[in-house]
């Protein structure tokens, strides 16, 4: 049970670290942009 807690942890956190990463990409973009 405890590893596939750690699983999904660790899924989650790549999923978070991804979004944020896009969300960056995003407001670099618009300062480019801008």
């Amino acid at each position: 049970a405890d590893v596939f807690l750690a699983g999904i942890t660790q899924l989650l956190t790549l999923i978070l670290a991804d979004k944020m990463d896009k969300l960056e990409n995003i407001r670099s973009l618009r300062s480019l942009i801008a």
